[in-house]
């Protein structure tokens, strides 16, 4: 398992990826005394725990306009919180991008008035300032001063960047705002990598690649969202092969390995059961014998109609971590199989 849960807000699974622990390890490792070590494996994990914040900004905000949130993963290079679906409106990207910063900011006032109001920093002598914290504080927010900064720079896929796009995407189509946005971020990207290179930064090269590479991915992405849009359903659509209640799971599981189709109707005569997966079919050989019949493992049925767009379908499958849906005209019963067929259709070979 290369990441773990440790906490759930809003329904949001916040999760640590192994690599993480390098960070504060190093830290601690490289600090030249015990009391440094501490210092600065506790700073990392309160400047994570504002990363964290920030990336919650973004969350909250995206669960505003109805976007589900499915994780907020952390990586030694930040957090990522992972959204199922573009927001469909430039000005809810606009507020959704915007809202980490603005989180980072509000931490910075909060420390700036914390600070005065604990300690009295004028009758206090530089140890008695170390020991109380205070310094650690001050560090604190100044590098939330930096993130906001930082992450406001319009170096797409960067929160920045999200809001070059969104305010592009205003007066332009979502797909020539993000290939601007995009070759933007690419500069940026360009020149991280050689400040990093020039100032032997590994964390500004690194983060300039991760710019660079991700500008490029989400741009494709975006590209060929708009090609999904110009299809539908339909285009997925073909005969499927159906079972019966009563069939056996032993009966059917040499035509199941043998076929390429992920979900299967399960009908009784004219009316519609259920469906059952390929991977249902061979579970439920191994955990209740071929003698069981299907009706057993029959789920409930999720189908469409064959005229939504096939990013709509893609998002089903997504969400709903569906292999397969069923596809009803009104007249026949289709299949529908998952990213591969819709991948299939948008670039065939």
């Amino acid at each position: 398992m290369s990441s773990f849960r440790i906490a759930t807000v809003r329904g949001i699974p916040i999760k640590i990826h192994w690599t993480f622990f390098i960070l504060p390890l190093f830290y601690g490792l490289s600090a030249g005394s015990t009391a440094g070590a501490v210092r600065g494996v506790v700073f990392i994990l309160l400047l994570f725990a504002c990363v964290v914040a920030h990336e919650l900004g973004h969350s909250i905000a995206a669960q505003f306009y109805g976007i589900r949130v499915k994780e907020i993963l952390l990586l030694p290079l930040g957090g990522l919180a992972q959204i199922t679906r573009m927001p469909r409106r430039p000005i809810h990207e606009f507020f959704i991008a915007i809202a980490g910063p603005a989180v980072n900011i509000l931490i910075v006032i909060i420390l700036g008035l914390l600070v005065p109001s604990v300690l009295d920093l004028r009758r206090l002598s530089q140890q008695a300032v170390a020991l109380a914290g205070v310094d650690l504080l001050r560090d604190l927010t100044i590098a939330n001063l930096y993130l906001a900064v930082f992450n406001l720079l319009p170096a797409f896929p960067m929160d920045g960047g999200r809001v070059l796009r969104a305010l592009l995407n205003m007066v332009l189509p979502l797909t020539t705002a993000t290939s601007i946005a995009s070759w933007v971020g690419r500069v940026f990207a360009i020149g991280f990598v050689m400040l990093g290179l020039a100032t032997s930064s590994w964390t500004l090269t690194l983060i300039g690649m991760f710019i660079f590479f991700g500008a490029g991915a989400e741009n494709s992405m975006v590209q060929q969202g708009a090609r999904w849009q110009a299809r539908t359903v339909a285009d997925l659509m073909r005969p499927a092969t159906s079972l019966h209640p009563f069939d056996l799971i032993g009966q059917i599981e040499p035509m199941v390995r043998a076929s390429a189709q992920p979900v299967y109707p399960v009908i009784d005569g004219a009316r519609l059961e259920g469906m059952v997966s390929r991977e249902a079919v061979l579970q439920g050989l191994h955990y209740f014998g071929a003698g069981t019949p299907v009706q057993a493992i029959t789920a409930r049925a999720h189908y469409v109609h064959p005229d939504i767009p096939i990013d709509a379908l893609y998002e089903i499958l997504s969400m709903r971590h569906l292999p397969g849906v069923l596809v009803i005209d009104g007249k026949q019963l289709l299949v529908v199989v998952g990213v591969d067929d819709v991948l299939q259709v948008v670039n065939p070979a």
